[in-house]
């Protein structure tokens, strides 16, 4: 099986409009999604990627339309500590 990267992605609403609270990456072995799996609330959601210059070109695109949550770290599970030393 294959290794994914699931990016989990949780919004609040500040004045009406959604400001990016938290960016979760985790791998898994489950199929990769097309379209986001919300999560109780659209305000949460997920993705399934199937290799990491797709997850970060997704994350990429979710800071540009979010510049003031730059500042936001991301929480990488355990396995994944030099996800981003390419």
């Amino acid at each position: 099986m294959s290794t994914h990267y699931r990016v989990e992605v949780n919004f609040s609403l500040t004045q009406g409009k959604p400001k990016l609270e938290k960016i979760e990456i985790n791998t898994t072995s489950a199929a990769c999604t097309k379209i986001p799996i919300f999560e109780k609330s659209v305000l949460n959601h997920y993705r399934i990627f199937p290799n990491k210059r797709e997850m970060k070109y997704y994350i990429f695109c979710l800071y540009r339309a979010h510049p003031d949550s730059r500042k936001i770290p991301l929480v990488i599970d355990s396995g994944q500590k030099d996800l981003f030393k390419e």
